[in-house]
């Protein structure tokens, strides 16, 4: 007789068990269609927020698209095309800034089929190409980048289709070599060359364009 509460309590406790297991092993997380586990490891993302690792390639969950303030953003209408785009005056930025002759952005429309192929930098230079996608949608950036005078200019173009039109915007940005500063300043630089999201500010140039 004084077995049986101990019975009871190892029931109990094989039961839970049992209803974990079905848990994880339902659990689009835990199995990604190939009978195959990920693993139940969490990514933060920059809004404080969590995903885990899920399908076939138990890749993790895209994190929530930040949204950016444009309210103080200037805009720019090109007569010849038909269109105004919103674009900030000034980076969100302290080293890394905008190229006179490269800024506010050149926006390009034209009615063809998108693509992310490497087309060659001009004069010689190496050109860097990505294509990357946000929010289910792909989207190119091509970059070529020069150094001189201990900084390193980078051209950039970011492509997206957009309905039957390929559009692009193009402009261009200043680096510092952090190296040049002294050991605190090195820091910040080297953190903002590597935390700055400049996809997300030209992502959101791209989707301010307006045709009249």
């Amino acid at each position: 007789m004084t077995r049986l509460p101990y019975l009871l309590v190892l029931a109990l406790v094989l039961t839970i068990a049992a209803i974990v297991g079905v848990y994880y092993l339902a659990s689009p997380n835990f199995f990604n269609g190939t009978g195959r586990g990920c693993t139940l490891e969490a990514k933060q993302c920059p809004n404080g927020t969590y995903v885990g690792r899920t399908g076939p390639n138990c890749e993790f969950t895209p994190c929530p698209e930040k949204q950016m303030s444009t309210d103080s953003w200037k805009s720019y209408t090109d007569a010849a095309q038909h269109l105004e785009v919103f674009y900030p005056e000034t980076l969100p930025a302290t080293y890394i800034q905008t190229v006179p002759i490269g800024w506010p952005p050149k926006v390009t429309i034209e009615p063809r089929a998108y693509s992310c192929e490497q087309k060659g930098g001009g004069d010689g230079l190496p050109q860097e190409v990505v294509e990357r996608t946000a929010n289910g949608r792909s989207y190119c950036v091509s970059v070529v980048k020069q150094g001189a005078a201990g900084s390193v200019y980078a051209d950039y173009v970011y492509s997206k289709k957009k309905g039957l039109d390929l559009v692009s915007i193009s402009f261009a940005l200043r680096y510092p070599q952090c190296g040049n500063y002294d050991e605190m300043e090195r820091a910040k630089c080297t953190k903002e060359q590597t935390t700055f999201d400049l996809d997300g500010i030209a992502l959101q140039i791209l989707k301010s364009i307006r045709r009249e």
